[in-house]
C-alpha cells in the first residue's frame, strides 16, 4: 500500500512531500516470512555526547540522511507481494512480486539495513563502539572520526576535514546521502556559533503544546508550584484527559533537553494511572511552562570543561 508523508523543517514549514510504497508486515508468519527483527539505534545520549565533544574541540559536524534507507539491504527470507497499486504490469495483474530488497513495511527491512549499514563502515575501516552499537570511530595518528547513526540519519564530526569529505563521498558513492552541516537532528535544533553549539527542542515542544491544547496557555515561571498527593478513595477519578500521552511527551522533552522539567515530570507520572482534577492542573502547569520557556535547552561550550 502507499503511505504519504509531509516533512517539516525546524519552524514546522513543508519542505518535501513523500510518497512510500511498503508492505504489509502484519501478514508475515514468524519462522516463515522473517526471523531476526530487532535492530539497534543510537541513543539520545550518545548524541549529546558527541555534540558535547563536537563542540569542546570545535571538530566539523556534519549530518546526512540516507534516501530510501531499506532498500539498500537485501532481504534475508523469500517473500512476494503484490504488485504496487497503480503500477501493476497489464495483462498479469494477478502475478506477484518477489522481494529482493528490504521494503519498508517487512518486519526484518530495519535488521537487515543494519547489518548492510555497519558492514560498509567496519569495511571502511570504522570501530564499532563497545557502549554504543550504533556509534563508530576512527582513530588514526592525531586524526578522529566519530559517526553515529539512527535508522537512516547520521551524525558524523572529527578534526580533519579532508577525511570527513572523503568519507561523505564514500556514503553517497555506495548509499544515495542528502548531507549538509548540522542544523536539526532527531528532532534536536542545533545552533553553531563561534564559541561552542546549543541544542533545543521548541518546534517539538511547539507541536505538544498545539496537540494538547495549551498554545494560548498564561506561561509561568516555574514547572510546579507544589507536590500532589495521591487521590483519596472519595475522590473522582478524571479519565477524559490525556494524562499518558502527556507525560509520554514530556519524558521525552526530558531526555532530549528540558532537564529543567525532570523532577516535575517524574513527580506527575506517578500518578498516570490514577489521577484526579489536581494532578491534571499540575501537568498543565509544566505545559504552560513550557509555553513560556519554548526554545530554552543546553548549551555546549567549545573548550569548556
Amino acid at each position: 500500500m502507499w503511505v504519504y508523508v509531509l516533512k517539516l523543517d525546524t519552524n514546522g514549514k513543508i519542505v518535501r512531500y513523500k510518497a512510500r510504497w511498503v508492505v504489509r508486515g502484519d501478514r508475515q508468519n514468524v519462522g516463515v516470512d522473517f526471523h531476526e527483527t530487532f535492530a539497534p539505534v543510537c541513543s539520545y545520549e550518545s548524541i549529546k555526547l558527541l555534540l558535547a565533544i563536537g563542540a569542546h574541540f570545535g571538530f566539523t559536524i556534519r549530518q546526512f540522511d540516507v534516501k530510501t534507507a531499506y532498500l539498500n539491504g537485501a532481504i534475508d527470507t523469500d517473500l512476494y507481494v503484490e504488485q504496487p497499486h497503480g503500477f501493476a504490469e497489464k495483462g498479469k495483474e494477478d502475478w506477484v512480486c518477489s522481494l529482493q530488497k528490504a521494503v519498508y513495511g517487512a518486519r526484518q527491512s530495519a535488521r537487515c539495513w543494519n547489518n548492510t549499514f555497519a558492514a560498509f563502515l567496519r569495511a571502511f575501516g570504522f570501530t564499532q563502539s563497545a557502549m554504543d552499537p550504533c556509534v563508530y570511530f576512527i582513530k588514526d595518528g592525531d586524526r578522529i572520526v566519530f559517526l553515529a547513526i539512527y535508522v537512516d540519519d547520521g551524525l558524523l564530526e572529527g578534526n580533519d576535514p579532508e577525511l570527513l569529505a572523503h568519507i561523505e563521498r564514500a556514503l553517497n558513492e555506495t548509499f544515495r546521502c542528502r548531507s549538509g552541516p548540522v542544523d536539526t537532528f532527531l528532532g534536536l535544533r542545533i545552533l553553531r556559533g563561534n564559541n561552542g553549539l546549543s541544542i533545543d527542542q521548541g518546534h517539538y515542544t511547539r507541536q505538544v503544546l498545539r496537540r494538547f491544547g495549551m498554545s494560548d496557555s498564561n506561561p509561568v515561571l516555574t514547572p510546579a508550584d507544589g507536590i500532589p498527593t495521591r487521590p483519596t478513595i472519595q475522590e473522582e477519578l478524571d479519565t477524559t484527559f490525556p494524562y499518558a500521552s502527556v507525560i509520554g511527551c514530556l519524558n521525552f522533552l526530558v531526555r532530549g533537553t528540558r532537564l529543567d522539567i525532570a523532577f516535575a515530570v517524574k513527580t506527575a507520572a506517578k500518578f498516570i494511572q490514577k489521577h484526579t482534577g489536581t494532578h491534571i492542573k499540575f501537568v498543565k502547569r509544566i505545559l504552560r511552562y513550557l509555553n513560556g520557556t519554548l526554545f530554552l535547552g543546553i548549551c555546549y561550550l567549545q573548550g569548556s570543561g
